[in-house]
């Protein structure tokens, strides 16, 4: 669980710091230090943890009919419901997860739009006042040095920015291949088709987790109900204690945690979805008009 939710968080801080970088698909990448000081930690705690119980431990093994009980009451949280948390906390972990995934790849695509457009602002081009007539030899001249500065820039960078970098530099030859600024726009039109099914792949896990949210929820419920009931039957005996039969009948109460979890995970990462695609969508929409009033607008034939 503590791998898991670390190896989560650092991916956020590196999409924070660098939008175009991956979403990692290992576990951890223990090529950086971080996933090494945080296996350490774990494994001190765990350590730690354990030695605790060897005592216990070791006084359970001196009693061989009673080792199984005095194992399972020692290292486990409660013998009775010990299989009911331990899938409640796996299948929680997991479900998590998925939520928080989903949530960082919509974010990365949100952000990806957004340093993009910063990088286009700052373009020498854009920023620029001047008018180009495309009937010029001197005005087309300008236009290939500052295609020459672009493909610079176009190198220091990757991922979406690069891509944005791609069509301004495919526009900039449009144009001045062409002089014809309606073929140039459908050059601008074709990366842009580009650019939003790149977006619609950031959010398509997020569909996907809404849909698996749920089940895995309700298979965690199942399961823990399966094994609660697996333990009602020896409370059932008539020389149980009838506190071992409220000890299992409050162990069918962790089984439904994990549906509700899961629900309250993918309602959660529904909304922020919507909020997202929204942000996403003006990003977009003002990219084009950045794209009209900062290039197009200034070319004339």
């Amino acid at each position: 669980v503590l791998l898991i939710f670390s190896e989560a968080i650092i991916e956020f801080f590196k999409i924070k710091k660098n939008p175009s970088v991956s979403v990692s698909e290992s576990l951890l990448n223990f090529r950086n230090w971080y996933g090494v000081l945080i296996i350490t930690i774990a494994s001190i705690i765990g350590f730690y943890w354990l030695s605790t119980k060897m005592e216990k431990f070791a006084e359970a093994l001196d009693d061989q009919d009673n080792f199984i009980k005095e194992f399972l009451s020692n290292f486990l949280p409660g013998n009775e419901i010990t299989g009911a948390v331990v899938v409640k906390i796996l299948i929680m972990t997991l479900i998590v997860r998925i939520a928080f995934r989903a949530y960082l790849k919509m974010h990365q695509g949100k952000n990806e739009v957004k340093e993009s457009l910063k990088l286009l602002l700052e373009s020498k081009i854009i920023k620029s006042n001047s008018h180009f007539s495309l009937s010029s030899n001197d005005d087309l001249a300008n236009l290939k040095k500052h295609n020459q500065s672009l493909k610079n820039l176009e190198n220091k960078n990757n991922g979406l920015a690069k891509e944005n970098l791609s069509m301004l530099i495919a526009i900039i030859n449009s144009l001045i291949k062409t002089k014809d600024i309606i073929t140039a726009k459908s050059t601008s039109e074709i990366h842009l088709t580009f650019l939003e099914n790149r977006i619609n792949k950031r959010f398509s896990e997020s569909k996907v987790a809404q849909s698996t949210l749920p089940l895995l929820g309700f298979a965690g419920t199942i399961i823990g109900i399966m094994i609660a009931m697996g333990g009602m039957a020896g409370a059932l005996k008539p020389d149980a204690d009838p506190v071992e039969l409220i000890k299992t009948i409050k162990s069918l109460s962790v089984a439904f945690d994990t549906t509700l979890v899961a629900v309250i995970c993918a309602f959660i990462v529904r909304s922020k979805e919507r909020k997202l695609l929204n942000d996403t969508s003006d990003l977009l929409i003002e990219r084009e008009e950045i794209i009209e009033s900062g290039l197009f607008s200034k070319f004339s034939k």
